[in-house]
Order: structure tokens, then sequence, then C-alpha cells
């Protein structure tokens, strides 16, 4: 064993017997313990060079999802971790059962040791590099682990056992609203895979305002019946292109028409809607499916009059006393019920859901969860640093919690300690900077007052009363920038006459920009 011009330790064939234990004593490190590490061919073009990944013990799961595919098995292993009957260092083509492409073994002690003898004693000098564990958290995506939200995910689980169990929709629109940041479309996606498990079909759309909703959903709801195999024979397949063709092109020209209010919505892209979504939700039934899920996220960035015809076309299914094995689950920003409301009337009988800041216990659970992924630990202390600097925004939460592993750069088995979260906290801060800026920059001078004279007053709850009398103005005078502001996601009502910032440390950001 010696160290490269590279500075990795290089394993040699000759000295397979004493290697693992000399070179573990040279890292510090227990190899054929908890740590995933790379194997990488000491010789060959770059271009010939193959990487193997090493699950770590217990982590069978992992092995089986990496035991999917077999395809090429280099490094002279065969898939049953055999040495392959070709020369060594020339991959060998396997089928498809037994190891990943790398040959890369079952998982726990056994088997690493296993498979790291045949590799020294198959092929030769190998270069081992520890993989320091990789970053878990996501600020800005879907979380690894999706804490709290319990409730709101029971809502879910409710509307589509009804629809598996009967047959039938999943009860009124189910809405769910909260400011940016709460993990709305996060819950959709987590629900998004629970109905794959339960044999729905998926349709996902997000809504845009220069975007037209309805040939959007027309769209994806083709294309995930033809994902599913779930179009059937050719008569059904061509009515659904049909439909398809009638939220389309000629479509969009019925619904600048429906923009107008002094309009009553046109019949002809109801009834599309109906029977586009009424057959697809029977053709997956029909293929032995449990039934069609639709999620719309960003509602309230729909346009009012394709809106109404979502409306009017789901209240048609409702009456129609016909099994139609389908629900809708949508989010939005704080505006959408009214959005929903305005709309159509009827639709105040949708079912809303505000989403809401995530409980402490709930914070702390989503920090332990996300880096247990990678063997990684935290202190107490650590923990209520991040909660309390995240005040439960579960954005912020994944923030923290990226900075202070970046800061940390943790081994597996370490844990995250206070001194990492503080040495993190200034990028977050630099992040959440400009975030500020941004919505700053995004308000026009009107709105600009109106949160100037809600920071003066606290970073809580702020009355209606307050707002207007540091504006100078009568409370009924300052309706449009509220609102404006509401739809922008920068403030949410929550209660009657009261608003507060939906991201922590606004208040104190505008505050600062007068001082300056």
């Amino acid at each position: 064993m010696a160290v490269d011009d590279g500075g990795d330790l290089v394993l040699a064939a000759d000295a397979a017997g004493g290697a693992l234990a000399e070179l573990g004593a040279q890292l510090g490190l227990d190899l054929l313990g908890a740590h995933r590490f790379l194997l990488v061919s000491g010789g060959g073009a770059p271009a010939r060079t193959r990487n193997a990944a090493l699950p770590s013990p217990g982590d069978r799961r992992g092995a089986r999802r990496r035991g999917k595919r077999a395809g090429p098995v280099d490094h002279g292993v065969t898939e049953a971790g055999a040495p392959s009957p070709r020369q060594p260092g020339k991959p060998t083509r396997g089928g498809r059962a037994g190891r990943n492409r790398h040959g890369v073994g079952p998982a726990g002690r056994a088997g690493q040791g296993r498979y790291l003898r045949i590799l020294c004693e198959s092929i030769g000098r190998y270069r081992i590099v520890v993989v320091p564990p990789s970053n878990p958290f996501t600020p800005g995506q879907s979380p690894r682990f999706l804490a709290g939200r319990t409730a709101e995910r029971r809502r879910i689980q409710d509307r589509l056992a009804r629809v598996a169990t009967y047959g039938e929709l999943g009860g009124p629109l189910l809405v769910f609203h909260a400011p940016r940041g709460l993990g709305k479309t996060s819950l959709l996606r987590a629900a998004e895979a629970e109905a794959a498990t339960l044999g729905f079909v998926s349709v996902w759309v997000a809504c845009a305002r220069d975007q037209q909703l309805l040939p959007e959903l027309a769209q994806r709801v083709r294309g995930s019946l033809a994902r599913h195999d779930a179009l059937g024979d050719s008569g059904r397949t061509t009515r659904l292109e049909g439909l398809t063709v009638e939220l389309g092109v000629p479509g969009a020209r019925v619904q600048a028409a429906l923009g107008r209010r002094d309009q009553p919505p046109a019949t002809a892209p109801i009834l599309a809607v109906e029977e586009l979504l009424s057959e697809a939700a029977g053709l997956v039934r029909a293929h032995s499916g449990a039934g069609l899920v639709v999620f719309l996220d960003e509602l309230h960035a729909a346009d009012a009059g394709e809106l109404a015809v979502l409306l009017n076309a789901w209240q048609n299914l409702d009456g129609a006393g016909r099994p139609t094995p389908l629900s809708i689950v949508t989010a939005g920003l704080p505006v959408t019920p009214e959005a929903i409301t305005r709309a159509a009337t009827f639709g105040e009988r949708s079912t809303f859901v505000p989403l809401d800041l995530l409980a402490d216990t709930d914070a702390r659970t989503a920090l332990v969860r996300t880096a247990e992924v990678e063997g990684v630990a935290w202190t107490d202390e650590a923990l209520d640093l991040v909660t309390a600097e995240a005040h439960g925004h579960p954005y912020l939460l994944q923030l923290l919690g990226n900075t202070t592993w970046d800061a940390a750069a943790p081994s597996r088995g370490a844990t995250l300690t206070s001194d990492d979260v503080r040495r993190g906290v200034p990028h977050a801060q630099t992040q959440l900077a400009a975030m500020h800026r941004a919505r700053w920059g995004a308000a026009t001078p009107t709105e600009r007052a109106f949160l100037a004279a809600m920071a003066a007053v606290g970073d809580g709850n702020v009355t209606r009363a307050e707002i207007a009398a540091g504006m100078g103005r009568d409370s009924r005078g300052i309706s449009d920038p509220r609102e404006r502001l509401i739809e922008k996601g920068v403030i949410e009502p929550v209660g009657h006459g009261l608003v507060r910032f939906t991201l922590p440390g606004f208040g104190a950001y505008v505050r600062g920009l007068d001082e300056a």
C-alpha cells in the first residue's frame, strides 16, 4: 500500500491479506463498518475508470434499490461476486439479476469484506477514496423527510380511500393554502407518491399566469394515462384525443370570453372538462387502477374563467350520480379561497385547509430524520438553536440545516453542534437577505408604505387600524395594497383585521432600511 501523487491510498493485490486492516488504521476508519467509500481503478485511461459505491451495513433498502438494474459489470467482478472469467479490468456484460452494474455485493460486513477481497485478488491496483456524506438538506425543494402535516395528510388519505373503495368522487375540492415556503408543494408531492403506491394514476399541473389551465390539464391527463398504459382501445383513445383538441386552440378563444364578468360561462368547455375527467377516471378503473387523482399546484395563479369552468365541471360530476373514481387536491397562496369563491359562488363549499408553521417538535424531528439518512446526529443545543432561528418555517429549517451541514462538513457518525450552527447562520442570513430585497424590490410605492407602517409596529400580528394610522389613511383606504401584498405572499391574514409578515426577519429588514 502506498500514497500516490494525488494523495489517494493505493491498495495492491499482492498485499490483499492485511491490506484492509492497514488501510483502516491509516484512515482511522473501520472499513467494514458504517462508511461509504469508492474503489477506483488505479490503471487505465480516465475514460475507462469505473466507480463502485459500497452500501453501508444495514442499508438493505438502498442495496435493493441499487440492485434493480444490472448492466455491465466492471472491475472483472461477476454479478455473483466471483472473479470474472474475462481479463481483469475489462467489463463483463451481465443480465438483470443479482447485483448492480458495478457488482456491489449485499449490505453488511460480510458482503463488503467479500467484495473488497475479490476486487483486490482480481484486479491489481485500486485507489480507495472515502466518500463524505452528502448534504441531505434541500432548501427550495421537497424535503427528504416531511415532518408534521399529519392531519393534512390524513385528509388526503381519506379522500383517496373513498375513491379506491367506492369508485366515486373523493368529496369536494380540497384546497390547501399558505404563504410561500410553508410546504404546500411538498405536501402535494408526498401525497402524489402515496397515491401511486395505492394504485392511483396521478396528474400534476402547476398553474401559472401565462399558461392556460384547461389545455395543460387535458395534455397532462392524456400523458399520465399513456405512461400507465391506461388509454385502452382505439375508440376510447380517439374520444380522449378529441376532448384534448376541444380544450386546445379552439378552447383558448372560448376562454377569452370567459374572462368577461358580464357573460356566463359557456357550456362547451364545461362539458368537455366533465367528459375528460370522467373518461380518464373510468379508463384507470377499467385497467385495474384505484382511480385518478389530479394535483393542481399554485391554483391562485389560474385564470378566473378557466377556474370557473373547472368548478362547474366538478359540480356537475358530483350531481350526476354516476360513479367517477376521481379526486382533485390543490394548493395555493392565502388568496386562493377568495379566488375560488369569486370564480364560482358555490366554490365556497370547497374544503379549505390552511397550513401553519411547524411546531418545535416537528421541526426537530425534520432535522434529526434528515441527518440520519447520512448517519449524522445533532446535539440538543444545536437543535434548539436551529428551531429558534427558523421559527417553524419549513423553508428556513431546510436552509439552516443546509448551512449548518456545510459549515461542519461532517463524516458519518459525526454530530452537528451549536458551533456548527453559529458558523452556518451568516450564510443562511445572506440568502434570507436576498429574498427580503427581492420582495421589497417588487413592491410598489404604496405597498412599501404599507410594509413600512406594518414593520414599525413590530414583527408579530398587526392590526388594520395600526397600519392605517402609520400610513395616515382611513382603514378602508389600505384595502388595495393589503390585497396585493397578500396575493404576492409577502403578508398573510391571521384573523379578523390582522396580518403578519410571511418570511421571518422581513420586518427587521424594512426597519433597517429606514435606519440606513
